[in-house]
């Protein structure tokens, strides 16, 4: 896919996103926006390594890069987010 293309359709998504739960509780944001961010991470993190064959990903259940903050370190000690 192309990059403006994926981009567009995140940015969809986001809006999407931010229009379900904009009259939801503070907590219930928090939870939900904090579940996005959890599956952005496992998407950046899947683009940037090399593809595997197999459905034992790195992120899933039965690995290491389960919690968010591991996924959080890799994704910062990877290159792919910064400090801020």
């Amino acid at each position: 896919m192309e990059e403006s293309t994926y981009l567009k359709e995140l940015g969809n998504k986001q809006l999407e996103l931010f229009n379900e739960i904009r009259t939801e509780s503070e907590r219930a944001c928090v939870i939900v926006g904090a579940a996005n961010i959890d599956g952005l991470l496992d998407e950046l993190i899947t683009k940037a390594l090399l593809p595997v064959k197999t459905k034992n990903r790195l992120c899933s259940e039965s690995n290491a890069f389960t919690t968010f903050s591991a996924k959080l370190n890799l994704a910062h000690q990877l290159g792919l987010i910064d400090d801020e």
